[in-house]
């Protein structure tokens, strides 16, 4: 695939940061990743939920991240006011 072009190493990255087939990645509407956000969803209790436990949240996630984006702010910035 061209998009993967250059990322020939893909498997060997994604075993080494604890990414599985099946494991959410999120990316920002401009199609960047987040360490903090990968570390929680690869290696924290996130981790040990069922697969649809996963997708449930996920999508959640992402609706309240697109909106936190609307208004100008990442997801580390949201405060008690944008819940």
């Amino acid at each position: 695939m061209p998009i993967l072009a250059g990322w020939g190493d893909l498997a060997e990255r994604e075993e080494r940061f604890g990414i599985h087939p099946g494991d959410p990645i999120l990316l920002s509407p401009d199609y960047r990743g987040d360490g903090v956000m990968g570390l929680y969803l690869c290696r924290s209790s996130f981790s040990r939920l069922e697969h649809e436990s996963k997708r449930n949240y996920t999508g959640d996630y992402c609706v309240f991240f697109d909106f936190l984006w609307g208004r100008g702010k990442n997801w580390n910035e949201a405060t008690a006011d944008d819940l």
